[in-house]
């Protein structure tokens, strides 16, 4: 488990096998394609809520699935539905069982060679060169889980841990931690 994530189950990239689970995501598609249709806005994690809570709708657990993922677990642009989620919250709804710990360790890793990346190209600067720039990076993983790899590997960029009893989680260390 990493954060709650399983490593056991199908691959996040499993494709949707049967007409039933392609119909499902084709109407998710079909809903995030609405709002581009009828208004300026595209698919918002707020108007998604908005249509599809308490809707009554076949896809509404489908649909809540793919806001979580959009939002908490893979998010690619800023609070907007990604169709790229849509076969994962189908075979969640249904009950399978997706390994998504491996997907979310490749991004924490993606972003901290973006991170390093960003931090290495500074330094070849000097103070006078690189004037008022700003360390400016987007971190598109779970921040938290970015942010606690980096409390538990870099000990100088650390607050102190709290203490923590047998059979607690590394991450009780980090609890309530800014």
């Amino acid at each position: 488990m990493i954060h709650g994530y399983s490593v056991l189950g199908s691959p996040v990239f499993i494709a949707s096998d049967t007409e039933e689970l392609k119909k499902r995501e084709e109407r998710l598609n079909q809903a995030r394609l609405e709002f581009n249709r009828i208004s300026t806005r595209c698919a918002e994690h707020c108007l998604w809520m908005k249509k599809f809570i308490n809707s009554g709708s076949d896809v509404e657990h489908e649909a809540f699935l793919a806001l979580w993922l959009s939002r908490f677990v893979f998010p690619v642009t800023n609070s907007l539905i990604s169709q790229s989620v849509f076969p994962i919250a189908v075979h969640l709804a249904r009950g399978t069982k997706i390994a998504l710990a491996p997907a979310i360790l490749a991004t924490i890793y993606r972003d901290l060679s973006l991170l390093k990346e960003k931090i290495a190209a500074l330094t070849k600067f000097n103070q006078s060169e690189v004037g008022d720039s700003r360390l400016v990076v987007t971190i598109w993983s779970p921040f938290q889980l970015v942010q606690i790899w980096a409390w538990e590997r870099f000990i100088k960029l650390r607050p102190k841990p709290n203490l923590i009893k047998i059979g607690k989680t590394r991450f009780a260390r980090w609890h309530k931690m800014m």
